[in-house]
């Protein structure tokens, strides 16, 4: 109910109890001619249904004494009635939507986590809520408790750094977690309560500068997030490159079926000492209909849902087949559910994969000692240069620089043929890249994209 409205039915009621105890004291004064005092304790006792001090010995008592007793009577139902909607408006329904909220959060199942409602948080839970995924907010302000409960989402009153707010929100359930307070503090003590809960859940926390995300990885959070940086990067880009930027956009914003790469370039396995140390982050993507190199990265074993031969492990300690190419190798032994991928710093190797930390929980081992054992059967490999053990069990792999010579050798074997090749079976592709508005005028501009796509047919 409006508060407005229910403060007016207060004001109404202490109106009505006051004049009647002012119009009963009056009028037994008047008519008895009692004391004021006498006359304002017949007026209560009357009125509040007590019972009656002696019988009237008139009949305009009488008569006063019944319209005190009715008076009464109608100020009980009101005030009992003004009471009873107080309670069934506020307290009852808050307890039995708190219920409901409890049983949904319970019953939650492959949801995400988001810490903190800030600006970055309802950002997250905006994106969560178009794509229709379930989530739960923690967060403790009364603002983000307001405008989360405007917005219809499930929100718990706590601390995210707590494990018991953790476990209410179901965390062992959880498919992800995003810790998205604004302090980095916050976020540390997040990512450290969520990862040593569960190891295996993906996290990924924003950070205000480059030393928190160093700790944040650190902490375990799979990925970390710098929004300012983030957010320069994208302007400069829109500045420089506006078409590419909005492309991009698009397709990361666009609602339905993921894009999936199915292959990746050979030019990504085949980077050169410096470009490797320049621009490690650059690796291009290519159709499937792109031959691959014998020494490039398996796209088969890179996949998450494709098919690749179990691991062979006696114990503890895990085996690799020794091959010519040691990232094929790697991610054919790790097995289906675990990636291989190119780091966005240089200091973090060519190859960096999370393997021990997917591997602890069957391997029933700490994942740094799990990672300890891989980085030195990796290092066994002829042209892994050294592996080294980052964060909470992640290993980076540096190839040696005869894995590019021997790279170069086959690009330079190859000649013209180099990358091309061939879809098996051969498919039939359509590509569509004229976008002209028949009823508008034509320029020079429409002839343009369709040499764009002629050259995109000659490439498939």
């Amino acid at each position: 109910m409006d508060p407005v409205r229910r403060l007016r039915q207060i004001e109404w009621l202490l109106f009505a109890v006051a004049a009647t105890l002012g119009l009963g004291t009056l009028g037994f004064r008047l008519i008895l001619h009692e004391t004021w005092l006498q006359s304002f304790y017949r007026a209560v006792i009357t009125s509040t249904l007590t019972g009656l001090d002696t019988v009237p010995s008139s009949n305009g008592a009488r008569l006063l004494s019944i319209a005190m007793v009715l008076a009464g009577l109608t100020i009980i139902a009101y005030s009992g009635a003004v009471i009873v909607e107080a309670i069934a408006g506020g307290v009852l329904t808050g307890v039995l939507a708190e219920r409901r909220r409890q049983r949904t959060i319970e019953r939650l199942n492959n949801h995400y986590i988001v810490c903190g409602y800030g600006r970055v948080g309802r950002r997250v839970a905006e994106e969560f809520r178009a794509a229709g995924v379930p989530y739960v907010v923690i967060d403790y302000s009364e603002e983000a408790l307001e405008t989360a409960k405007e917005h219809g989402d499930l929100i718990i009153d706590g601390n995210a750094a707590k494990d018991e707010d953790l476990r209410e929100a179901g965390l062992e359930r959880a498919k992800g977690l995003v810790a998205a307070s604004d302090s980095d503090a916050d976020n540390l003590y997040i990512v450290l309560s969520a990862h040593s809960a569960r190891p295996d859940l993906q996290i990924v926390a924003r950070a205000s500068d480059d030393d928190a995300a160093k700790k944040l990885m650190l902490a375990g959070a799979d990925r970390v997030v710098l929004p300012y940086t983030t957010a320069g990067r994208t302007m400069a880009n829109l500045v420089l490159r506006p078409q590419v930027t909005a492309f991009l956009d698009a397709v990361t914003t666009a609602t339905g079926p993921d894009l999936h790469m199915a292959g990746r370039s050979a030019t990504s396995a085949y980077d050169t000492r410096r470009a490797r140390s320049s621009s490690r982050s650059a690796s291009r993507t290519a159709p499937s209909t792109r031959r691959r190199s014998p020494t490039s990265p398996s796209s088969r074993a890179m996949s998450s849902s494709a098919s690749a031969p179990p691991t062979s492990c006696s114990g503890s300690r895990i085996s690799l087949p020794l091959a010519a190419d040691p990232v094929s190798t790697l991610a054919e032994a790790l097995g289906p559910d675990v990636e291989l991928e190119r780091p966005g710093e240089a200091t973090h190797g060519d190859y960096a994969t999370n393997a021990a930390l997917k591997l602890a929980g069957t391997r029933r081992l700490p994942p740094r000692d799990l990672a300890a054992e891989l980085a030195r059967l990796a290092e066994s490999l002829p042209h892994v240069e050294r592996a080294e053990i980052a964060g909470p069990g992640f290993v980076n792999l540096f190839l040696a620089d005869a894995w590019y010579g021997d790279a170069l050798a086959g690009m330079l074997a190859e000649g013209d043929d180099f990358g091309g090749g061939g879809a098996s079976p051969r498919e039939r592709i359509q590509v569509e890249m004229v976008s002209a508005n028949p009823t508008g005028p034509l320029h020079v501009a429409h002839g343009r994209n369709g040499a764009y796509g002629d050259a995109v047919a000659r490439l498939l």
